[in-house]
């Protein structure tokens, strides 16, 4: 999977996880594997947050490269980043379950279930925003519950896909 998500062989993601996550059916389940993952890190470890399904650079995709690109950028500075964008696939899943049960507005457990808790484990020091993360709901969001624990912000140069 290391190919796939170049920036998990330095996050220390295990073939496991990556099972795991297949397997995940609520939002929930994914903190368990959030929270081993990060007990293996050396503190203090970053997290970034911006832009995926709404704002950034206008697609998903574009979106991902460039959260991608932002964890490239920390883990060359020799930072402890967790790299969550292997979550995105379960959580896109889980998302679309949610707005097939006629839920309309933002997916909010994708922020309280899964994030929030990531957040208020402990184990995460700093959450690094990217460039534009103003036009995310969810970077919004992550920025007032960041700054409520309080964990250390940063705020990233702009950083492209």
């Amino acid at each position: 999977m290391h190919d796939v998500y170049p920036c998990t062989e330095r996050s220390l993601w295990t073939h496991s996880d990556f099972k795991k996550l297949e397997l995940a059916s609520q939002f929930g389940d994914l903190v368990p594997i959030a929270l081993d993952i990060l007990e293996r890190f050396e503190e203090p470890v970053v997290i970034v947050s911006g832009p995926i399904s709404t704002g950034g650079f206008g697609t998903r995709d574009k979106n991902l490269a460039a959260f991608t690109a932002a964890i490239k950028h920390l883990q060359l500075q020799g930072r402890s980043v967790f790299d969550q964008t292997p979550f995105e696939v379960p959580l896109f899943r889980m998302a679309m379950e949610w707005v097939s049960l006629n839920r309309t507005g933002y997916c909010m457990p994708i922020l309280n279930d899964f994030y929030g808790p990531v957040f208020r484990s402990g184990r995460i020091h700093t959450v690094a925003f990217m460039r534009g993360w103003e036009s995310s709901f969810g970077a919004q969001w992550e920025r007032r519950v960041a700054g409520d624990i309080p964990l250390a912000i940063e705020d990233l140069p702009l950083i492209e896909p």
